[in-house]
């Protein structure tokens, strides 16, 4: 803002305020400033004007003045507002207030009618007639209520009639349930859970009919059909008896497949039925003994018989044999003549590649089998007797002697004295605690041909020096021997004699933390198999034949492995373990591997050894 506006809102402040020479003094210096401007000009002939009139009034005393026209347009106001409030109160009572009564009577007979219906929706219906009530008294012909109510009474009979329903359903009386859930059905199509309540009972009694009929088709000896029914059931409702249904399956699955084992005449065909039952009710007890025996037995028995028409006779022989064990009555007959044929053609294919040995072994196996007829086996033996050879056996010290075999007596039963252990070759004989026949016996390598051989003192001798004979290299020049070091047994080796050192004195071979005892030379010369408790506990381990390269073969925690025999190519181990539970006779690789039980009785059998 420039001065000459500032002088001028001065000199406009004084007219207003009267101050006519402040006002005249302000605007003399503008237009001293400024001659040519207009509004200081007109301003100062106006304050000039009301000066001179100023000047020209003669001057009297202030008096009091009442602003009469303020007080009667006050007064005018106050009289129109009393008489407007006065009319509109008037008018409030005789037409606003019952028209306001009566809409807050029909919000809430409203707001009655909505909570009713908002309960009804909710399935409260309870409440939602405390509201009707309250809505019908004060409108007993209200057409909404009314009708709500109707449809309230109507979902109160439909209730009554599921909760009875339900009730018999749960108090046993299924079919009286059922019908009323129809009724229902037919009165509110998919109300509540009434088609599935009535898939329920329908499958419920369709359920319980199929057990009812499973138990007489039990009753009545039908087993197949029976257990066709319990699965059904089981299959319709899992839920129902899951331990008797369990219960009465597993026995049927048993006891099927013990009626298909026992049919007479047999039928061989139906076999693989019983090994699938059998199945099936070790699935359902894993652990079962019954179902697993009776498997075994049917498995076995298919696996010989398949090897049987394979004519692979040795791979026969043993299943076969092991039904009989399992279970003599088990296809008796047909077991026994398979067997028998089996020793026979396996005698003979023996005899045609010259070992008569193994042949003889065969057809005495075919003979002690309690047949009727073994004529056949009687005359391949007395047939080869005569062609039984004296057999030369190493002793300790390496030094051979002749050991005669006895010719057998001329009984009209054929039967000769029994062989020198020696005879068997690559056979195994050991000592068994069989409850009808303990002492000595000789088994195959694959479990196969088991021949009770006696428990003589001369049977007894001759397995005593087979013993000492593995001590000894197989050039006879060596020998192993077991001494205590500190209280602690060990092997050690006797060095052939020489000139310098006519009695040379055992080399120490294993300088083990453990016991090492039954020392077995290899038949190749390399290697040395023993027993030591370095590890756990008795494990057979193998060495180098000059004691270096020692390890474990069988470690184990807890388990007894003993008395190692080589066979005679070497390339496998013979010895006894506890590994099972009880004592038996295990075949394994050189290294280790392929362990295989070939006792698989409930004996004790211990100290193997594998004839070379």
């Amino acid at each position: 803002m420039d001065r000459q506006e500032e002088q001028l809102m001065q000199a406009r402040q004084a007219f207003q305020e009267g101050k006519w020479k402040a006002a005249l003094s302000v605007l003399h210096d503008i237009l001293q400033d400024d001659p040519a401007c207009e509004e200081a000009r007109d301003l100062l002939a106006e304050v000039e004007f009301r000066n001179r009139l100023d000047r020209k009034r003669p001057a009297r005393a202030r008096q009091f003045i009442i602003p009469w026209g303020r007080i009667g347009l006050v007064v005018g106001i106050a009289v129109f507002l009393i008489l407007a409030l006065s009319l509109g109160v008037r008018l409030y009572r005789e037409q606003l207030m019952p028209n306001v009564q009566a809409a807050q009577v029909q919000n809430r007979r409203q707001a009655l009618l909505s909570q009713a219906q908002a309960y009804y929706v909710a399935g409260n219906f309870v409440m939602s007639q405390q509201r009707l009530t309250a809505l019908l008294q004060e409108v007993p012909d209200h057409q909404e209520a009314l009708d709500l109510e109707a449809q309230i009474e109507a979902e109160l009979a439909l209730v009554a009639k599921y909760e009875r329903a339900v009730a018999l359903q749960a108090e046993g009386d299924p079919l009286s349930a059922l019908e009323l859930l129809v009724q229902l059905t037919v009165e509110k199509p998919g109300y509540r859970d009434v088609a599935t309540r009535i898939a329920s009972i329908r499958k419920q009694t369709q359920r319980d009919d199929l057990f009812r009929e499973a138990e007489v088709a039990q009753q009545q000896g039908d087993l197949v059909r029976a257990l066709d029914l319990y699965q059904q059931v089981q299959y319709l409702d899992a839920s129902f008896s899951p331990e008797l249904l369990r219960e009465r399956i597993y026995q049927l699955h048993i006891d099927i497949a013990n009626e298909l084992m026992a049919r007479q005449p047999p039928e061989p065909s139906r076999l693989p039925d019983a090994q699938r039952h059998f199945q099936q009710a070790l699935v359902l007890r894993p652990r079962d003994a019954v179902a697993a025996a009776g498997k075994e037995v049917v498995d076995t028995f298919l696996e010989g018989r398949a090897r049987f028409d394979e004519g692979q006779w040795s791979e026969a022989i043993r299943p076969l044999r092991r039904v009989f064990e399992l279970r003599p009555s088990f296809f008796r007959t047909a077991v026994l003549d398979m067997l028998y044929q089996a020793y026979v053609s396996m005698g003979d294919a023996y005899l045609n590649s010259g070992d008569v040995g193994m042949a003889y072994a065969a057809y005495m196996d075919a003979n002690g089998l309690p047949l009727n007829d073994t004529a056949l086996a009687e005359k391949r033996i007395v047939d080869i007797v005569p062609f039984l050879t004296p057999t030369l056996t190493p002793s300790p010290t390496a030094t051979p002697t002749l050991t005669l075999t006895p010719r057998p007596p001329a009984l009209p039963t054929g039967v000769p004295t029994p062989r020198p252990l020696n005879a068997y070759h690559n056979m195994i004989v050991f000592s068994s605690d069989h409850e009808d026949q303990p002492g000595y016996w000789v088994v195959a390598p694959d479990g196969t041909q088991r021949t009770y051989l006696g428990r003589s003192g001369a049977t007894r001798r001759e397995f005593e020096e087979l013993k000492s004979q593995q001590a000894f290299s197989p050039d006879g020049k060596w020998q192993l021997v077991v001494q205590d070091v500190n209280r602690v047994a060990q092997i050690f080796v006797i060095d052939p004699p020489t000139t310098q050192f006519p009695n040379p004195q055992p080399r120490q071979l294993t300088k083990m933390g453990g016991l090492c005892y039954d020392p077995a030379w290899s038949p190749d010369g390399g290697r040395i198999v023993f027993v030591s408790q370095a590890g756990q506990s008795d494990d057979i381990w193998v060495m180098n034949a000059d004691g270096t390269s020692a390890r474990n073969l069988t470690a184990n925690a807890w388990q007894w492995d003993k008395h190692p025999s080589w066979s005679p190519d070497s390339s496998r181990i013979v010895f006894w373990s506890n590994r099972d539970g009880r004592n038996q006779i295990y075949v394994m690789d050189d290294q280790g591997r392929n362990a295989r039980n070939i006792s698989n009785n409930e004996y004790n059998e211990y100290d193997p050894i594998w004839v070379r």
